[in-house]
C-alpha cells in the first residue's frame, strides 16, 4: 500500500508542475505573437528582387516585365528630389513632363528660411513611368523613391460585366415603360419609371469608376517633393554584417530570451500562487487521507 500511496502522490505532483510548465510556455508564446504582430512593419508587396534600382540604391520601383499582357495594373510612387539648382529644376522637370504628355494635378511652393520647397502630383503616362524616375536622378539628386503596383484586373472585368447586365436591364425596363404607357397603368408606370431612374444613375456611377481606372491604369502617378538644398548628402548603404557580427547578436538574442523565460515564468508563479497553494492544500489532504486509510486497513488486519 505505502508502493501505492507514493506512485499516487508523485503523479499528482507531476501532474501539477507539467501544466505550469505549459501554462507558462503558453504565455510565453502568446506574448511573443503580439509582440510579432503590434510591433512588425513588414509589408510584402510583391516585387522580386530584380524590381530594385541597383544604380542609386534608393527605393523601389515596380518592373513592367512581370505583368501579365493586357492586365491592368495601377502604378503610384513616391519620390524626394535634392537639388541645388531649384529653379532650373523645376523648369526642367516641367518640360519633361510635357514631353512624355503628362500633367500635373497639384503643385505647392514653400519658399520659407532656410531652403525652398516644392510638393508636386505628377501624373506621366505608365510607359514613361521607369523614364520618369531616371530623369529625377538625372536632373537633380533622388534621395528618396518608393514605388507599389496594383493590379485591378479582376475588379475592372466585373466592373465591365456589371456595365453590360445594367445596360441591358435598362432596355427590358425601357420596354415595359412603354407597354405600361400604352396600358395606361398609372401604377405600373411610376414604378417602373423609378426603377429606370434608379439603373440610370447606378449604370452612370459604374461607368465613372470604369473611366478612373482607365486613367489611372494609363497614367501612372507620383507624388514628388523638391527640397532646395546647398549640400547633398546621400548616406551610404550599410554594409552586410560579418559572420562574428551575426553570431554575436544571436547570442545577445538567445540571452534575451532565455532572460525572458525566467522572467515569464516568475510572473505566472506569482500570478498563479494561489491556485498552487490551493492544489498543494489538496495534495496534501489527499495524502493525508491516504495515509490515514492505510493505516486504518492494517490496524483492522492487525
Amino acid at each position: 500500500m505505502k508502493k501505492k500511496t507514493l506512485v499516487s502522490i508523485l503523479l499528482v505532483i507531476v501532474l501539477i508542475f507539467t501544466s505550469a510548465l505549459l501554462l507558462v510556455s503558453c504565455s510565453a508564446k502568446s506574448e511573443s505573437l503580439g509582440s510579432d504582430y503590434n510591433g512588425s512593419a513588414d509589408y510584402d508587396s510583391g516585387y522580386s528582387e530584380s524590381d530594385k534600382e541597383d544604380s542609386a540604391g534608393i527605393g523601389t520601383i515596380p518592373s513592367g516585365s512581370g505583368e501579365a499582357p493586357g492586365s491592368k495594373v495601377i502604378k503610384t510612387a513616391n519620390a524626394t528630389v535634392a537639388t541645388k539648382e531649384y529653379e532650373k529644376f523645376l523648369s526642367d522637370i516641367s518640360e519633361k513632363i510635357k514631353a512624355y504628355g503628362g500633367y500635373t494635378d497639384a503643385e505647392t511652393y514653400s519658399n520659407s528660411a532656410p531652403y525652398r520647397k516644392a510638393s508636386i502630383t505628377v501624373r506621366i503616362p505608365a510607359e514613361h513611368f521607369d523614364s520618369f524616375r531616371g530623369d529625377l536622378n538625372t536632373l537633380g539628386t533622388l534621395t528618396y523613391f518608393s514605388a507599389t503596383k496594383d493590379d485591378v484586373s479582376v475588379s475592372y472585368e466585373v466592373l465591365k460585366s456589371k456595365i453590360e447586365t445594367l445596360t441591358l436591364e435598362v432596355g427590358v425596363v425601357e420596354e415595359l415603360f412603354a407597354i405600361a404607357k400604352t396600358e395606361g397603368d398609372l401604377n405600373k408606370i411610376a414604378e417602373l419609371e423609378s426603377r429606370l431612374t434608379d439603373i440610370k444613375l447606378e449604370l452612370a456611377e459604374a461607368k465613372a469608376r470604369l473611366t478612373a481606372i482607365d486613367n489611372s491604369v494609363a497614367f501612372s502617378t507620383v507624388y514628388l517633393t523638391v527640397t532646395e538644398k546647398e549640400e547633398i548628402v546621400i548616406p551610404e548603404p550599410e554594409a552586410p554584417k560579418g559572420a562574428f557580427a551575426r553570431i554575436g547578436e544571436n547570442l545577445v538574442n538567445n540571452l534575451k530570451s532565455i532572460g525572458n523565460f525566467f522572467v515569464e515564468f516568475f510572473v505566472f508563479f506569482v500570478s498563479a500562487l494561489p491556485y498552487i497553494i490551493l492544489i498543494g492544500g489538496i495534495v496534501t489532504g489527499v495524502t493525508f487521507l491516504i495515509i490515514f486509510i492505510d493505516r486504518k486497513n492494517k490496524n483492522k488486519k492487525g
